[in-house]
């Protein structure tokens, strides 16, 4: 696994098992190219983290970071299994859940989808995982 393989939520995209104040794992190698080709840039990732708000750029970053770490299907499925490997044991049963978002055509739509749930229900640690990884 690349070092940029990481979901966010979020992150994006994380580490094996973090512990909550931990730093984040590196960023995968893709992260980076996902954000220069959707034209999206680390305040976006603030902002998001901050109100939930997504543009339909960001919304395509998600898609991208989730498909380029095999957590989001072409068909629209969410596979959680990379997630897990991720992220804290604490807010495992939140990524599970936020797992089980209805598929659709619109994979950025899953992926923000998917995003906003685990933002909204584990909002201070997707917010901490957001701040550490712009100090990257």
């Amino acid at each position: 696994m690349s070092t940029m393989q990481q979901a966010l939520v979020l992150v994006s995209v994380l580490a094996v098992v973090l512990q909550m104040h931990a730093a984040p794992p590196p960023k995968p190698a893709f992260f980076a190219k996902c954000m220069a080709d959707n034209h999206v840039t680390p305040a976006d990732f603030k902002n998001f983290a901050k109100t939930g708000e997504a543009s339909d750029n960001l919304k395509c970053n998600f898609k991208c970071i989730m498909m380029e770490g095999g957590m989001l299907s072409e068909d629209g499925k969410i596979n959680p299994e990379p997630m897990l490997q991720h992220t804290p044991e604490k807010i495992h049963d939140v990524v599970k859940e936020c797992s089980k978002i209805e598929a659709s055509a619109d994979l950025c739509d899953v992926a923000y989808r998917q995003h906003k749930c685990v933002r909204d229900k584990a909002t201070e640690w997707f917010q901490e995982m957001t701040e550490a990884h712009d100090k990257q």
